[in-house]
């Protein structure tokens, strides 16, 4: 579904992405991980036309810039790190943003419109919800919101960078529960950008590692995620234990 190859990223004399290559496979759920500044953020803007690049993204086998960008918007949802939400909007106003690449200018929401958001309200749990303004809502609620906002058009790649940011334990595995429901169910195909490894190999079918703007290590969680990556990679001695798809790490 979405293929990059010798990606390419230069921010002022920066040099963060030096050549990334990645395939996702339709129906995936993969997880890019590594330390800060490796570059996950980057390459996840870079697909979705924020950071001008050099190599090249194909999605569905069709150059990622021959997509018109509301043609790519209804296909392609992403989430980017969200730290405060719009003011002066409740609930249902902001998921109504999510159809927008449906609408001609100044066009008002047809039924259709208003079905998918009552149906995407009402799938991650918050149709309740629907006439409270953002601003009173918890962390955990916000983050159904936005993912409400992404499901509402439909997508065949959900893209989420850090979505877990901000959140108590409960609230992170609630909300990737959500998600991997519509990866198994709905067959939504999902790239995720992680910190904490635990959660990455609960939840991923397949992992990317980065490390210094290139890929580390690629694979199944259990395949990758290795005492030898993790003194590599981040630094860290550590024994990894895996039981049924739970990572434990025991440091000395």
């Amino acid at each position: 579904m979405l293929s990059i190859q010798k990606l390419q990223v230069q921010i002022a004399d920066c040099h963060i992405l030096k050549g990334v290559n990645l395939e996702l496979a339709e129906g995936g759920f993969t997880t890019i991980i590594g330390p800060n500044g490796c570059g996950k953020s980057t390459l996840v803007k870079s697909v979705a036309g924020l950071l001008p690049f050099r190599g090249s993204i194909q999605f569905c086998g069709k150059n990622r810039a021959l997509y018109p960008p509301k043609v790519f918007a209804r296909q392609v949802a992403i989430l980017m790190q969200q730290s405060h939400p719009p003011e002066g909007l409740n609930v249902k106003e902001l998921v109504s943003y999510g159809r927008h690449p449906y609408l001609k200018p100044f066009q008002s929401l047809t039924d259709a419109c208003l079905q998918s958001i009552e149906q995407a309200m009402e799938s991650v749990g918050i149709a309740s919800l629907r006439d409270r303004h953002l601003s009173t809502l918890s962390g955990g609620e916000l983050q159904r919101v936005w993912l409400a906002m992404a499901l509402c058009r439909d997508p065949e790649l959900l893209i989420l960078d850090e979505p877990t940011s901000y959140l108590d334990m409960k609230h992170q595995h609630d909300l990737l529960r959500l998600i991997t429901k519509f990866n198994r169910e709905n067959g939504l195909t999902v790239l995720c950008v992680l910190h904490d490894l635990s959660l990455t190999a609960k939840y991923s079918k397949d992992i990317v590692v980065l490390q210094d703007g290139q890929v580390a290590a690629q694979g199944r969680p259990q395949s990758c995620l290795t005492s030898e990556l993790l003194w590599e990679v981040y630094g860290i001695e550590a024994e990894v234990i895996f039981q049924n798809n739970n990572l434990f790490l025991a440091i000395p």
